[in-house]
């Protein structure tokens, strides 16, 4: 689909959610007139839900000033030179200008838009850039995942999601206006069928990114982008929320970016038990604005070879002038009070805040634990949640079984982690979660062991073995 059709679809979306408004509004109005024309009181009871609704509609359709919240602080070239630098390099090979505002933003992804402007004509780029991005990604998938961005440009894309927004956010508020009234079913089915439309075209936008990536880079580098975001962009919410939380909540700063690298490290060796193992219905699918990745990829491979993988094969987030200020500066851009918590690195965590808490986690699913040694634990999935639903919290009885096991999955990591730690073994100093123990010569790591052995990938018998060696048997909850 060319760039000038999917303008053509997205123009004639919302130009068709006016029409329907509008004639909407006239009609209800209509109505109300015909019907306080009659002078009864039944009428003068239809007129007034008939105008009333019909004035709301209407009003709903007012404009709007488009307005712009950055996410994070802005960047310029002055006190980021080696990042501009690589972003004028991709936009010279891409053939498309730079983009006149960039912002950090504290998510893994990179967005384009145009701001300004009336509807998507006229008004000046923007460019969003996740600082954990740049933690995950090498300096050769960047310049990849820049490319597609600017394929975004070089396509209308952001000149035409901003008429398909707009459309949305209009169809929003005329629902909210006409809520409970017959004319929302028409309403909705409209939106149905403007998200289905959209989200297909915006589906066809992401493939021509991803072959003008290839072009004005590599096909290779492209590709091992999408790899990369595909294995490790959903673990962000939950390092954040498992790891760098508590610790802000116990008055502390990490370094989140550094952290999330080397968490992603972790994870890529063990099961991902925090995904569901089903597959997305056709229904889904139909609403996502991105191609699955493992479509993506072929698509590229269809292309046939592009360009030869590049050489710069360092962490994206060596570009960064003053990181660490940096990181401070957008954490502390919304709340105010991130630097004013004190400075911690991951090695310290563990003791300082981790364990803690992993005993009154521990204490909280004791019941959940009873029945688990530390030497013989659960070697499925199902052990795993049939253990979980003896917890004493009464809210277990209404949560699905992904929940379930992960509550008691993590209840169990951090049960053998502290029976360890209190036989002598110590966290590493190594960053992230400080899942890492170590005694003399040696090292574990009790949460990789207890999701592989739940997930059948490790024998019970060597995590027996281990046991026995270090000196510990038993009910999980000894230690707590």
């Amino acid at each position: 689909m060319s760039p000038a059709s999917r303008a053509a679809i997205a123009l004639s979306l919302m130009v068709g959610f006016y029409l329907l408004a509008v004639g909407l509004g006239i009609a209800l109005l209509w109505i109300a007139w015909v019907a306080a024309s009659a002078g009864s009181a039944a009428g003068i009871k239809v007129a007034f839900a008939a105008g009333f609704g019909g004035g709301s509609l209407l009003l709903s359709l007012r404009p709007r000033r488009d307005t712009f919240v950055p996410p994070g602080p802005r960047v310029e070239r002055e006190t980021q030179p080696q990042l501009f630098d690589v972003l004028e390099h991709v936009s010279g090979a891409s053939g498309q200008a730079m983009p006149r505002e960039v912002y950090i933003a504290p998510d893994v992804n990179a967005s384009v838009m145009t701001r300004g402007g009336i509807l998507g004509i006229g008004g000046h780029r923007v460019m969003i850039l996740g600082l954990p991005l740049l933690h995950v990604l090498t300096v050769d998938q960047l310049k990849a995942v820049l490319a597609h961005e600017f394929g975004h440009y070089g396509g209308g894309d952001t000149r035409v999601g901003r008429l398909v927004y707009h459309t949305r956010v209009s169809i929003g508020r005329s629902l909210t206006a006409v809520e409970g009234r017959w004319m929302a079913v028409v309403l909705a089915w409209y939106g149905t069928f403007v998200m289905r439309v959209s989200m297909a075209s915006a589906r066809q936008q992401e493939f021509a990114a991803d072959a003008f990536a290839a072009r004005a880079t590599s096909r290779d580098d492209m590709t091992d982008s999408l790899k990369r975001l595909d294995g490790v962009g959903h673990h962000f919410p939950i390092y954040y929320g498992l790891s760098v939380v508590p610790t802000l909540q116990a008055g502390y700063r990490p370094p989140i970016g550094r952290g999330f690298a080397s968490y992603c490290n972790l994870v890529s060796q063990a099961p991902d038990a925090i995904e569901e193992t089903h597959e997305s219905s056709a229904e889904d699918r139909a609403y996502d604005s991105h191609p699955p990745t493992e479509a993506r990829i072929a698509a590229l491979e269809a292309l046939g070879p592009h360009g030869s993988r590049g050489g710069d094969r360092r962490p994206a987030c060596d570009l960064l002038a003053h990181s660490a200020a940096l990181e401070a500066q957008l954490y502390d851009y919304d709340s105010g009070h991130y630097r004013k918590l004190r400075p911690i690195e991951w090695a310290d965590v563990t003791e300082r805040v981790m364990l803690p808490l992993w005993r009154d986690l521990v204490w909280k699913q004791r019941n959940a634990l009873k029945n688990i040694s530390i030497e013989a634990l659960p070697t499925s999935i199902e052990e795993v949640i049939k253990a979980g639903r003896e917890s004493s919290d009464p809210r277990i009885k209404f949560m699905a079984d992904p929940e379930v096991f992960q509550r008691t999955i993590n209840a169990i990591s951090a049960a053998v982690t502290l029976r360890l730690v209190d036989a002598g073994w110590a966290p590493a100093k190594a960053p992230s979660d400080g899942s890492t123990l170590v005694k003399d010569t040696e090292s574990v790591q009790p949460t990789m062991r207890v999701y592989r052995i739940a997930f059948g990938l490790d024998p019970l018998a060597d995590w027996s073995d281990f046991c026995r060696q270090a000196g510990v048997s038993g009910p999980l909850a000894a230690g707590s």
